[in-house]
């Protein structure tokens, strides 16, 4: 079948149609290197910048950026020290794209945020060692970290009303693995209901993910696995969540962690990071690449063509629009926003269909000319009609999924009509 699929890709490109990525890479914006990324909104970037100095007791400068996806920025905010110690900017989080939070080490550790964009900003300093994670929500500032005071297998976390500097709760998790390295790996999903990932201290093979429901006064354990570690997790909502395994499963909860189900059996697939944007969408990523989309909760999982071979770790989604980030730093984003977004997409002459080939789902995107009617209509090779659309909608923007799975493999001609105007475009489709 892979040679069948390859001789159909052979006689595609032969027809003069080239194919192409689903998602396109964002460019850096000038002058920026060796950075931290964090998408916050569709079309802003947040990236930061650490310039040490060339020696010790040398100044040093911290800078953040504000970007969007044509690497236009603007500076958001900024520290410089004269002193021994280092200026450095370790990690940023947000709860949209004006609240904002930056883990910084300034002589001490502490953590600079704004609920404005960085028009104003204020400082918090937080003591004890390494800040290992934090996330805003609408009120509240959460820290993760681990500490001098207690037994080095404690993590320490605090909770911090916006505008208080000092901590409303503390909590002391005993008997976790401070050293863990997991990207990302405390979340909040509202003020309350928040989650970590970790490990045990005393096996650090087994891992485990904690839940809270009441700020962080108290932790359960909902899922751990000292076989098959859990590598990533993602939930949509309080009820509705998912993790994936050292051995390429994913399994669903939707009671909140109770009880889970495998929707996937073991791949040979690595998957590093999983994120849903509400109970139905959601992406996988993975090494060399391997990136994978659901629209139906994970029940079935479609091939994205993600356009390159580094390896995925971080997935952000802004309802239907999605990036993702590699190992090496370079950040991604699903290709139908970016045209919309770059205003390449304005007419119907300029309408996209992809990914192409097809593994069994065709997103069309395009501006309509007029509003109205639009029917959409594939044909075979010898002009049979084997799928047919009309959409009625006064909207101009037009964007569609056809779920063309049914079909056998082969080249198709796609007919789109709107206002009395067509346009024909062929399509491979290698979905067996």
């Amino acid at each position: 079948m892979k040679l069948f699929t390859k001789l159909l890709t052979a006689s595609f490109i032969l027809f003069g149609y080239t194919l192409f990525s689903q998602w396109t890479n964002i460019p850096n914006p000038k002058g920026v290197v060796g950075y931290i990324t964090l998408p916050v909104a569709n079309n802003k970037i947040i990236y930061i910048v650490n310039d040490y100095g060339p020696s010790p007791g040398s100044p040093k400068n911290a800078y953040a950026y504000m970007s969007n996806d044509l690497g236009q920025k603007n500076l958001i905010y900024s520290q410089h020290v004269d002193a021994w110690y280092t200026c450095n900017l370790i990690y940023v989080s947000s709860y949209n794209d004006s609240t904002i939070a930056f883990n910084q080490n300034v002589s001490y550790y502490g953590i600079a945020y704004s609920a404005n964009g960085f028009k104003t900003h204020d400082y918090l300093s937080i003591g004890g060692t390494s800040i290992k994670s934090s996330f805003n929500t609408s009120r509240h500032l959460f820290v993760l970290q681990r500490t001098l005071y207690f037994n080095p297998d404690t993590l320490v976390f605090k909770r911090m009303s916006i505008g208080n500097p000092i901590p409303e709760d503390t909590s002391y998790l005993y008997g976790y693995d401070t050293n863990s390295e997991i990207d990302e790996k405390m979340r909040f999903i509202n003020d309350s209901v928040g989650f970590i990932l970790t490990k045990y201290a005393s096996n650090t093979s087994k891992t485990v993910l904690l839940k809270t429901q009441n700020y962080g006064t108290n932790w359960t354990e909902i899922n751990t696995d000292s076989i098959n570690g859990i590598t990533a997790y993602s939930f949509s909502s309080n009820s509705i969540g998912y993790i994936t395994k050292t051995n390429g499963s994913i399994c669903k909860t939707s009671d909140g962690g109770s009880s889970w189900s495998v929707l996937i059996s073991p791949t040979t697939n690595t998957i590093n990071c999983i994120k849903f944007s509400n109970d139905t969408l959601g992406y996988i990523g993975g090494d060399n690449g391997f990136l994978k989309k659901t629209l139906n909760g994970g029940a079935s999982w479609i091939n994205e063509i993600s356009g390159t071979t580094e390896n995925i770790t971080n997935i952000y989604t802004f309802d239907t629009i999605a990036y993702f980030k590699t190992a090496q730093g370079s950040l991604f984003k699903n290709i139908s926003n970016v045209n919309k977004q770059q205003n390449v997409v304005r007419s119907f002459n300029d309408f996209v269909i992809y990914p192409n080939p097809s593994q069994g789902i065709i997103y069309i995107d395009f501006i309509k000319d007029e509003s109205g009617e639009t029917s959409i209509s594939i044909n075979n090779l010898l002009g049979k009609e084997v799928y047919h659309l009309q959409n009625v909608s006064e909207e101009l923007n037009f964007s569609e999924i056809l779920n063309v799975s049914q079909l056998d493999n082969g080249v198709y001609v796609i007919k789109i009509t709107n206002a009395g105007k067509s346009k024909i475009q062929k399509i491979l489709i290698a979905n067996k």
